[in-house]
């Protein structure tokens, strides 16, 4: 699919605006790393910036780019929430289940309810009544309203992942932010997990299971 250019991408978000007055965006960043919390964010928008956001799904876009724009988006959007689910819950948890719940938690931490929700995705959040929610497949490079979701998301993320470094700091977490790059894994090798380590995740189970740990 070929990526919308950011005015295209609330071009997209008009139609929402116009039939329910308020628009929330929701994603989350996250759910391939072996290590560190999932994180969802909700941003609640009353009408499209007046300036259109360079906004594009964050993984297109460079680190600082999607700092900038995170400060932009804090400003121009009406209310944002973050919805955390940690790697002790995780572990009870499919990934698809805690999924859900960050992004549940982050739209019950908005302090207005939105005219519609628009959800990263083919699910929408069940049990969540306030408002309609529409689920839109690949919505980060769709949506203006989504994709600014997955910045502020994003950036929380890996100041979390930094956090986690200063606790540590062999591991890497500032560089590579607990995904599964072949520096962690060797890091893996050598120390062992930390408890911010999915030990359900399943590259991680393989990774035990072949006694690399």
């Amino acid at each position: 699919m070929e990526l919308l250019d950011s005015g295209n991408l609330w071009n997209f978000d008009k139609p929402y605006f116009k039939k329910f007055k308020s628009v929330c965006g929701i994603d989350e960043a996250g759910r391939g790393p072996l290590a560190g919390p999932l994180v969802a964010c909700a941003v609640h928008w009353f009408s499209p910036p007046h300036e259109v956001l360079p906004v594009a799904d964050s993984k297109v876009l460079q680190e600082k780019e999607r700092k900038r724009l995170f400060f932009r988006i804090i400003s121009s959007s009406s209310h944002f929430g973050f919805g955390l689910v940690s790697v002790a819950e995780m572990q009870h948890l499919t990934m698809h289940q805690a999924n859900l719940l960050a992004m549940k938690r982050a739209l019950l931490n908005l302090s207005l309810t939105p005219g519609v929700v628009l959800i990263d995705g083919k699910w929408t959040l069940p049990g969540y009544k306030r408002a309609p929610q529409i689920s839109i497949i690949k919505g980060d490079s769709l949506s203006g309203v989504i994709a600014s979701a997955s910045i502020l998301a994003k950036v929380y993320r890996d100041v979390l992942m930094l956090a986690l470094d200063r606790l540590f700091p062999e591991y890497g977490f500032c560089r590579h932010k607990g995904y599964a790059t072949s520096e962690h894994y060797q890091v893996l090798r050598r120390i062992g997990l930390t408890t911010e380590h999915r030990t359900n995740y399943q590259c991680l189970k393989i990774f035990l299971e072949d006694g690399e740990l």
